[in-house]
């Protein structure tokens, strides 16, 4: 797989504005994280159901791994002349391709934002506030990866699976590489690891809320999607005023870059 995108402390080349042309933070924004950063310990999954990942939640095989209205080609000539227990093998693997594409998206998407704020590179990024709220957030998503990573286990052993198939790089990965690989000046790369992170953290829900609300597949399936699903709600907040306070510090060039990365972030999570 593509190395991870580089986030390590590096200056940037870029102007960074005055102090004059930043008039402080947003106060209803930063009372908000506040109150997010605050209601971490009675909200995290990791602190609420650290034991989620070895649920005792039922497994019944009759039960679908993976929503079946959720099937892209549920209607196809082929797969409704495929037998019940085929049928019922396509949406196991989607249900294991769903946790790798999240898995995926944690790792290679969402947390290198996270550990470029964290590195200090941004101006902004400084704030204690906002390194505590990146903070918490870094440790929400290595839980929700381990949450997947025993789901998908769990799914291969109680179905009988010994292996997978090589599957593709995640797109969204791929595109922000490309997207790179155009930008000359590290500044720029930074911006575009920075947006493609937002993005994510803010999109992923759609993903999470498809499973997380069906109760017609495996519960613990719906468990783990659903303690997901809560944390990233608050992740979405949490970047979202990031963002806006990294980029009233910006220059004219800078956001140049993030007007330049946001159209094609968004379409790669369309993809």
């Amino acid at each position: 797989m593509s190395q991870r995108p580089n986030t390590e402390q590096r200056p940037s080349t870029a102007q960074q504005p005055t102090t004059e042309q930043w008039r402080g933070p947003d106060p209803a924004s930063e009372a908000t994280l506040r109150r997010i950063v605050d209601a971490w310990p009675q909200r995290a999954a990791v602190v609420k159901a650290p034991d989620a990942a070895a649920s005792a939640e039922p497994w019944d095989p009759e039960l679908p791994d993976y929503p079946p209205d959720l099937v892209p080609f549920a209607d196809h000539p082929r797969f409704l002349a495929a037998t019940p227990q085929q049928r019922e093998h396509v949406r196991t693997g989607l249900w294991l391709g769903y946790n790798e594409r999240v898995i995926a998206t944690e790792q290679l998407v969402a947390e290198p934002g996270f550990h470029l704020v964290m590195a200090g590179g941004l101006a902004g990024s400084e704030a204690p506030l906002i390194r505590q709220a990146i903070q918490q957030a870094l440790v929400d998503e290595s839980f929700h990866t381990y949450l997947h990573m025993t789901a998908h286990q769990r799914t291969m052993r109680l179905r009988g699976i010994r292996e997978r198939p090589g599957q593709p790089v995640l797109v969204t990965y791929r595109r922000l590489q490309q997207m790179m690989a155009e930008l000359p000046e590290a500044w720029e790369r930074d911006i575009a690891v920075l947006t493609w992170s937002v993005v994510a953290e803010t999109c992923i829900n759609a993903l999470l809320a498809l499973v997380a609300r069906d109760r017609a597949i495996q519960p613990v399936h719906s468990l783990i999607t659903t303690l997901h699903l809560r944390d990233e709600s608050a992740h979405g907040s949490i970047l979202v005023h990031v963002m806006c306070e990294l980029y009233a510090r910006m220059n004219a060039a800078q956001r140049e870059t993030v007007a330049r990365c946001l159209p094609a972030a968004l379409a790669a999570f369309a993809e």
